[in-house]
């Protein structure tokens, strides 16, 4: 089984701004918030802002700016954008993912320097395709009634399934993850992956994390603290 780690720094992407956090408030779909949870949020729009003032997710043909997402609730992105491609076409998000500034930059960031290094030493070949199957959405953790808000509802995390290399094939986390005891090519790819993705994202959850991420990873850049601590699983 997995193992649990916590890492401490600021991070280089972005300035060391990005880092976020998987403490989001009490599910209140159509309600406000109290005033500890505008102060426990309040890191959200300073990173989205600081995000923007830098250009950091800048408008191209493959990252579209959208019109702000206002709830329900405390749900919503100032400025949602969707990803469809990385790279100038290099890797396509499928579908798109609707995302806030600091995830563009994140995930466009972790597709290029853990992605795709960790494709070509394994395959030798580039990953062209990724699979998502979730982004923005505004929903409790896991969909458990009662739970606290997923970062999901901030646009501040993505869900991937799969990768599909330059020659075709396709590499799911649900299948490739263990196969062959975890010793074979696919494994070690997403396993890579998911161990570099702590060095970017702060929370990154696998498929020995829960029940409820055994085909997918889960990557958001939500604030545990103020030391900056990664939660990797």
């Amino acid at each position: 089984m997995g193992r649990t780690y916590l890492k401490h720094g600021a991070l280089a992407l972005m300035l060391g701004i990005l880092l976020s956090a998987c403490s989001g408030p009490s599910f209140n779909m159509f309600g406000g918030q109290s005033r500890d949870e505008v102060e426990r949020n309040r890191w959200r729009d300073e990173a989205e802002m600081q995000c923007l003032g830098l250009k950091g997710a800048m408008v191209t043909a493959f990252v579209d700016r959208k019109a702000p997402i206002n709830g329900p609730g405390v749900c919503g992105i100032r400025q949602p954008f969707s990803l469809s491609s990385v790279g100038m076409g290099l890797a396509d998000i499928k579908p798109a993912a609707t995302l806030n500034c600091q995830m563009v930059v994140a995930v466009q960031h972790w597709l290029r320097t853990v992605v795709q290094p960790a494709a070509l030493i394994r395959f030798g070949q580039p990953v062209v395709e990724v699979k998502n199957i979730a982004s923005y959405g505004c929903r409790t953790r896991n969909n458990e009634r009662g739970a606290k808000l997923s970062e999901h509802s901030f646009g501040n995390a993505i869900d991937i399934a799969a990768f599909k290399l330059a020659g075709g094939r396709e590499i799911s986390v649900k299948d490739g993850w263990d196969s062959f005891f975890g010793i074979s090519r696919e494994a070690g790819f997403l396993r890579a992956v998911h161990r570099e993705s702590c060095d970017i994202f702060t929370t990154v959850l696998g498929p020995e994390s829960d029940r409820h991420h055994q085909d997918h990873l889960h990557l958001d850049l939500a604030q545990h603290n103020s030391q900056g601590t990664h939660y990797c699983k």
